[in-house]
């Protein structure tokens, strides 16, 4: 069985590719060594990766110690110069994901709530391609020993 950590990514890779709100060319949670050996058909392109977790008891004692989890899961766009303004792409990506995660803020049952709290550049990509990093805090419970 899955822990809610993996479900939660699970679930915002789904909700990212399976939508018509905004057509990402990948979405996936393999990191992109080569961003620039990818096919323009590839664009714009999201990799969600889990990030830092904090984590914490919110009950004493017993078998079934309940914790507390604010995750963060980092979404990293890359988005390619062509046929729009590259500023313009981005502030459309970023309304388009908060939007999407805001539809199911429990990630199918596993959350308390989502919410996408920053939103960096990033100058790590070759010219023609510009990336920024947005990261979505996720809160959930779960019980120690059934993560």
């Amino acid at each position: 069985m899955a822990s809610k950590r993996e479900l939660i990514a699970q679930n915002i890779v789904a909700t990212l590719k399976n939508q018509k709100v905004y057509r990402f060319g990948l979405v996936t949670r393999e990191p992109q060594r080569d961003i620039e050996d990818l096919a323009k058909t590839s664009f714009p392109c999201a990799v969600i990766e889990s990030a830092n977790e904090v984590r914490e008891d919110i009950t004493q004692g017993g078998a079934d110690i309940v914790r507390m989890s604010d995750a963060e899961y980092s979404i990293m766009v890359y988005v390619m110069a062509g046929r729009r303004d590259l500023d313009t792409q981005r502030n459309e990506i970023i309304e388009a994901v908060e939007e999407l995660l805001d539809v199911d803020r429990t990630r199918g049952g596993n959350a308390l709530y989502t919410e996408l709290t920053a939103v960096e550049s990033d100058d790590s990509a070759q010219s023609p391609i510009v990336s920024m990093r947005l990261t979505v805090l996720v809160k959930y419970c779960y019980t120690r020993g059934n993560v």
